[in-house]
């Protein structure tokens, strides 16, 4: 019980002394700012943006360019009842991006 006491006379004593208080300024750029208008932008973009963005991305960043069936998935879309749509259009939007790029 003591050892309560001592912690709670040092978070005491450090409040009191203005330890804890809020910066007096604000971060202009912060994280959560850049994250909020990052998911602005991509629920504003289709899925073929999306796509052709990742591809941009990868071919930029040095990453592996990555394969898509793009056919194989279209005919599983059609079984599935056009369940896999945002898919195949995120896969034709990488796939043009990578025919733009070379």
């Amino acid at each position: 019980m003591n050892d309560f006491k001592k912690i709670h006379d040092f978070l005491k004593d450090n409040y009191e002394n203005g330890n804890f208080h809020e910066p007096d300024y604000h971060y202009e750029y912060s994280y959560q700012d850049q994250k909020k208008y990052y998911l602005n932008d991509v629920r504003n973009m289709s899925d073929f943006e999306l796509g052709y963005q990742q591809a941009q991305s990868d071919y930029r960043y040095g990453y592996q360019i990555k394969y898509y069936p793009v056919s194989l998935i279209k005919i599983i879309n059609e079984i599935l009842d056009n369940r896999l749509t945002e898919i195949v259009d995120f896969m034709i939007g990488y796939n043009q991006a990578k025919k733009d790029l070379k």
